[in-house]
Parts: structure tokens; C-alpha cells; sequence
């Protein structure tokens, strides 16, 4: 067997290696959650930039805000296709001597023939001929003033406008690229023809702000809606309810095997009192024994007085070492589980008579005053006759034994509701209430200084919890420090 030192290494070891390893898993699950976490979440923010990406590529579809040439890094637009001087020659005869014939042929020319100022001809000559300008089908071939006088939309004016400002920058796109330009936010793609076309930015790209959109928008950064990354708050308090529980787990089966050890070392040491007790209490009556029966050999002269004396006296010690023999095999057959009990119907008051009969005598002998009560006790109960007796003999002898100064003990059966009760009362030196449901342990005494020098193995209130049990029934036990105990047996009738 291991030292007690060595035991509890082992012990500690036992405990804290399964807490450390668990804890050393449960971090590295954190982790693994944690970075699960933040890749799901990277994934996610990827996912809503391609997304927000695809939607921008899908408006290049759409008609261009405006378009135009690049040359030399000077922007060329549209409007600035000049028309004939012979339609400006015409359109100046004919408003001069007020031709109406001219005047309706040229306000019948297509938007798209302006003057330097990119002006349709037509929007000159309609006012003066009330005609109704036709609806506009190439609006880039059109300066802002030009949209303005034949009155059309107002988005289609700012993207003149917007390109009438582009035009003023000196650009070297790449093809093949876009260029976010302008306030609000316009995107320039350059084609290998060199032929470029724009097209205004949605409201959430910016060049500041956002998210960066990479190839094909270089620089260009969209701010994408608000979303709630992703969550694993459920599964993060799931692991730590089942570490939480592993780890209690762990420490109550340590703290259940630390406890097992302390029993078993207290019941060791319980037991070696039990065997220093045990060989006290044989050696004192052989001890009496031997000293009469040498003392009757040694004196063939004895008194018939003095000879009765001696052996009355070897008959007590004789029978205290039958009773103790006795509490020691019916010990030995509980902890076996080979004490049967032959459960038959017995008078209750011939068997209390009984015992009161057979201890009396030596109680009278010791000084003792037994009182027995009968209180309409039941008629019969369900017992075993000698198990009963042994357990009343116990509780009797506790009642010498614990009597202190007094020299009373009372023997009381009565009914007690659906069960009968046997009372043993002493008025001694009681037992702490803190001490109460220990008396019934295997092997323990009560440590106080009156109990010092009273002999006794632990054992006969241990038998009589058990006897209790086995018909069953219970005891229990009524005490004060100095004014006695009051142990009661209840019997199912």
C-alpha cells in the first residue's frame, strides 16, 4: 500500500491532469471557433464585394451618362460634330425674311445637326413655326444648352453637364480600365478604340470611404449595408456549458474519491480502536476469570459465602464476555450480509418481561435501578424474538454504561400510532446533539473525557440500527449533555 504522502500525489494527479488536459482542449476549441468565425465573416464580406461588384458590371449595360473620344489626352464629346454652314446659312436667309417653307424644312432636320455651340438647327427654327420637336434619340450629341432649349430631361442635362466638366481634364486612362471621376461620382471605361463611356456611380461607392472593390475599379470603394457578422454565441455557450460541466464532473469525482479515502482511512483507524477496544474488553473479564479460579485453587479452604461470591462474579464477567462475543459475530454476519432475520408473531410483553428479568439481577448486582412501564403496548408484533432482545440488551447496557452518577434507567413499551415503541431512558451524561446520527456508525465512540475511561467496542448501537432496519423499523434518540438520553425502538405492528 502506498504512503498516505504518496496517495495523495496520486490523487492530485489523478484530478488535476484530466482538468488541465480538458481546459488545454477547451481553449483550442475557443480558437478553432474563434477563427472558424472570422473566416465565415471574411467569406461573407467577399461574397457581398463580388456581389456588389457583379451589380456595378451589370450597369455598364446600361446607356452610358454620357460618352465620347480621347486623343492626345484631350477629351472630344459628341456635340462638337459641327453642322453644314449651308443648313447655319439657310437657317440665317430664312429667319431674316421669316420663310416659313425654309424654316419648317429645317426645324424637320434631325437634333443631332447643331451649331458650334452644340444647338440643334431644328430647336432654332421650331419656335418660330410652333412645330413639335421630335423625341430625342441621341442625347450625347447634344451640349447641356442644347438639351435646355428643347426643354427635355433634367438627368440628361447634368450628364451633359458632367461631360462638358470631364472635358476639361487632362486624362491618360488605361484601356481596358475604369476611372472614378468627378463629384458626384462618375466611372470613365476606356475602350481600345480609345472611344470611352461613363457612367454614374451608385451612391454608396466612394474614393474615401467603404470597402475596397479591386480589378476592374481600381480605388473605387463602396460601402455595403450594414449586416450582423456571423454569430456562434449559442454554440460558444455550449461549449463552455459542457467544459463547465466536465470540469464539475471531474472535480466531484475527485472530491468523491478524495472523500472514500479519508472514509477509509477513518475507518481504519476506527477499526483499530475497534480491535484495541475488542481486546481490552476480553482481556478484563479472562483476566477476572483466571484471578477467582487461581484464588479457588489456591484457597480449598474458602467459605461456602465466599465461594458463592467468587463464582457469582465469574458468572457476571462470563456473561459480559458472551455479550460482547455475541455483538462481534452479529457484527461480522451484517458487514457479510448473512444476518437473516426469522420474522414470526411475538407477545410483546412476555418478550420486554423477559429481558427485564434476565438483566435486572445484574443491574441490582452493579447498583443499577431498572423501572418497566407496560402503556397498552400491542398485543403482538412481527419480530425476531432474539434480535429484539440482543438490540433492548444493547441499548441497557449503553444505559450503565452512560449513567454518570445516576443509577435509574427505565424500560417503558407503549403504542405509538400504527407502530409499537420500546423506550430506554437513562439519566446520565447525554450526547451532543452534533453527535447524534454519528452514535450509529460502525466503530464510533463520542471522543469526550467521560467517555475516556467507559469500555466499549463502537458496535452495539450499529446492531441495534440494523435489527431496526431489518423488522422495518428505526431507532431513534432523545438527548441533552447532563441530563440523559432516551433511545426508542418503533416496531411496525
Amino acid at each position: 500500500m502506498l504512503p498516505a504522502g504518496r496517495q495523495t500525489l496520486w490523487l492530485a494527479a489523478a484530478v488535476l491532469a484530466p482538468c488541465l488536459v480538458l481546459t488545454a482542449l477547451f481553449l483550442r476549441l475557443l480558437d478553432q471557433e474563434q477563427q472558424l468565425l472570422t473566416r465565415v465573416n471574411q467569406e461573407a464580406q467577399a461574397q457581398r464585394l463580388a456581389n456588389a461588384r457583379q451589380s456595378l458590371l451589370s450597369r455598364l449595360d446600361q446607356p452610358p451618362a454620357f460618352r465620347g473620344m480621347i486623343q492626345n489626352g484631350r477629351v472630344h464629346l459628341p456635340w462638337e460634330n459641327r453642322a453644314s454652314t449651308t443648313h447655319l446659312a439657310r437657317l440665317e436667309r430664312a429667319v431674316q425674311s421669316n420663310d416659313f417653307v425654309t424654316l419648317s424644312a429645317l426645324a424637320a432636320l434631325p437634333l443631332e445637326i447643331t451649331d458650334e455651340h452644340g444647338v440643334p438647327v431644328a430647336a432654332y427654327a421650331a419656335p418660330r413655326i410652333n412645330a413639335k420637336l421630335r423625341k430625342l434619340e441621341s442625347p450625347h450629341l447634344l451640349s447641356p444648352m442644347g438639351l435646355r432649349l428643347i426643354n427635355t430631361d433634367p438627368a440628361l442635362i447634368a450628364h451633359a453637364e458632367a461631360a462638358a466638366r470631364f472635358q476639361k481634364e487632362e486624362i491618360h486612362p488605361i484601356a481596358g480600365q475604369w476611372l472614378a471621376w468627378g463629384e458626384p461620382l462618375y466611372l470613365i471605361g476606356l475602350k481600345p478604340d480609345r472611344s470611352f463611356h461613363a457612367m454614374r456611380a451608385p451612391p454608396e461607392t466612394s474614393l474615401t470611404a467603404g470597402q475596397p472593390l479591386g480589378d476592374p475599379f481600381p480605388n473605387l470603394r463602396i460601402t455595403l449595408p450594414v449586416t450582423h457578422p456571423a454569430d456562434r454565441t449559442l454554440t460558444r455557450q455550449i461549449l463552455i456549458a459542457m467544459f463547465a460541466v466536465t470540469i464539475a464532473v471531474a472535480l466531484l469525482g475527485g472530491f468523491l474519491l478524495w472523500r472514500d479515502k479519508q472514509r477509509e482511512k477513518q475507518l481504519a483507524g476506527l477499526r483499530t480502536q475497534f480491535i484495541a477496544g475488542v481486546s481490552h474488553e476480553l482481556r478484563t473479564p479472562l483476566t477476572a476469570l483466571r484471578i477467582f479460579i487461581e484464588s479457588m485453587r489456591m484457597s480449598p479452604d474458602l467459605t461456602a459465602a465466599k465461594r458463592d461470591e467468587y463464582l457469582e462474579t465469574m458468572q457476571h464477567e462470563t456473561e459480559r464476555l458472551s455479550r460482547l462475543v455475541n455483538n462481534v459475530l452479529e457484527f461480522s454476519r451484517i458487514e457479510r450480509q448473512r444476518r437473516p432475520y426469522a420474522l414470526a408473531p411475538t407477545r410483546l410483553t412476555d418478550l420486554v418481561e423477559s429481558i427485564a428479568a434476565s438483566t435486572r439481577p445484574m443491574m441490582a448486582r452493579a447498583g443499577y435501578k431498572l423501572e418497566t412501564t407496560m402503556d397498552n403496548p400491542p398485543e403482538t408484533i412481527n419480530a425476531d424474538r432474539d434480535a429484539i432482545e440482543q438490540a433492548v440488551l444493547n441499548l441497557l447496557t449503553n444505559a450503565m454504561k452512560y449513567s454518570g452518577e445516576s443509577r435509574d434507567i427505565q424500560l417503558r413499551v407503549e403504542a405509538a400510532g400504527p407502530q409499537a415503541a420500546i423506550e430506554v431512558r437513562d439519566f446520565g451524561i447525554g450526547i451532543p446533539a452534533a453527535e447524534q446520527q454519528r452514535i450509529f456508525d460502525s466503530f464510533y465512540r463520542v471522543p469526550s473525557n467521560e467517555n475516556r475511561n467507559i469500555q466499549g467496542a463502537g458496535l452495539g448501537l450499529t446492531l441495534v440500527r440494523h435489527v431496526m432496519e431489518g423488522h422495518g423499523g428505526k431507532v431513534t434518540v432523545d438527548s441533552q449533555p447532563g441530563k440523559g438520553s432516551t433511545f426508542r425502538l418503533l416496531l411496525p405492528v
